[in-house]
């Protein structure tokens, strides 16, 4: 997959960060939103959006920022995650979910909460686009346990701090957290890739 455009929010740093520079790498442009930016980051075809999400009131500036990158160029494939765009060419949007969409965990109602509506609203879009004329692609990914940044902050924490510091340290000392780069690579793999409408897509699968 080349000459496609990707909007992706959370590429200062951990999945977000790979997954940009690993869609970079194949040769594709990248619109990256977050409060901060990545030094890794440095290709031409990246763009750069300092973004807080929480904030709403702002989202237009988000397409704003998108119609100046886009403009007079034509791509083969877009993928928003957490965005739509309209038109004849293939479009996709790709939620990352978490694993705690469907494991209940205490102190994490609002995460877990969160997760599996995110995993529901996904299924209801998808069904509401499957017979649309110029519809859209809807999945959920579910990346598994990454090495990320913040792992390496819960493992720093102590139990007052933080309940799940034990189980952090422990899927850490058995090996279980993966390379945010190898993740990377088969999250794109799973943007290429075509599923069922709302599917819930397990890295794990590829």
């Amino acid at each position: 997959m080349e000459n496609g455009f990707f909007l992706i929010t959370g590429t200062s740093r951990g999945i977000g960060e790979a997954l940009a520079q690993k869609i970079l790498e194949k040769g594709n442009m990248v619109l990256g939103v977050a409060r901060g930016r990545s030094d890794a980051l440095k290709s031409t075809k990246y763009h750069h959006l300092s973004f807080d999400l929480t904030d709403t009131s702002r989202i237009s500036q988000i397409m704003k920022k998108v119609d100046e990158v886009v403009d007079h160029q034509r791509f083969d494939f877009i993928c928003l995650v957490n965005n739509a765009s309209a038109g004849r060419i293939r479009k996709k949007v790709a939620f990352i979910s978490s694993g705690s969409a469907y494991t209940a965990l205490p102190q994490e109602s609002i995460y877990c909460g969160s997760k599996a509506g995110m995993n529901m609203f996904a299924q209801c879009v998808g069904l509401e686009q499957k017979d649309k004329e110029y519809r859209f692609e809807v999945i959920c990914i579910g990346p598994g346990k990454v090495d990320t940044a913040m792992q390496q902050v819960a493992r720093s924490k102590n139990r007052e701090e933080y309940v799940w510091v034990d189980l952090a340290k422990q899927v850490y000392e058995n090996g279980e957290l993966q390379d945010p780069g190898k993740v990377a690579e088969k999250i794109y793999t799973i943007l290429d890739n075509k599923y069922d409408q709302g599917q819930y897509v397990e890295v794990s699968e590829v």
